[in-house]
């Protein structure tokens, strides 16, 4: 949920017949989607990252930009993204950092100063996402990595065994 940035312009992007399914963790992000749930589409539901209450292969498309660096399990959660996209499905995420490649000097001293969370590293790319290509974005301040979910049908699929949530919880009617 966010900022509610992307939500608008991807809704756009899916047209009438497509469906967004947007989630959160907090619980102000649960009350804000009670208040916004004439957007018509939009699908609003509590949980976890780490844990996505979702099947495996459900969507068409997965997008998550911003709070991976402060996740306790980053990887997990990019993971999950992969897991939950369809074969072929387009996964796109990304999140603010300060790239190696970034100049030395007092601009990146003052960033990190500022978020010391700039200095974790990002996760590994999963091996179930193909035709990756990472992108540097908002000069080097952060990064997105797109890529296809890649599908083998003899191949194992992650199915989570627990869950912080029991099930998903959607806002109410």
């Amino acid at each position: 949920r966010g900022t509610d940035v992307f939500h608008s312009r991807l809704h756009e992007r899916i047209g009438p017949n497509g469906q967004l399914v947007a989630l959160d963790l907090s619980l102000p992000a649960k009350h804000l989607c009670r208040r916004d749930r004439a957007k018509a589409g939009v699908h609003w539901v509590l949980g976890n990252a780490e844990y996505l209450p979702f099947e495996n292969a459900t969507f068409d498309l997965v997008f998550h930009f911003g709070g991976i660096i402060l996740f306790e399990q980053a990887q997990r959660a990019v993971n999950e993204m992969v897991r939950v996209a369809k074969p072929g499905a387009i996964v796109a995420y990304g999140d603010e950092e300060l790239a190696k490649r970034y100049p030395e000097g007092w601009r990146k001293f003052l960033l990190q100063r500022v978020n010391p969370t700039r200095l974790r590293e990002r996760p590994n790319q999963p091996r179930a996402l193909v035709e990756a290509q990472e992108h540097a974005i908002y000069g080097g301040l952060g990064y997105l990595t797109v890529g296809k979910r890649f599908w083998a049908p003899r191949a194992p699929i992650y199915v989570p065994t627990t869950s912080v949530l029991n099930e998903p919880k959607h806002c109410p009617k």
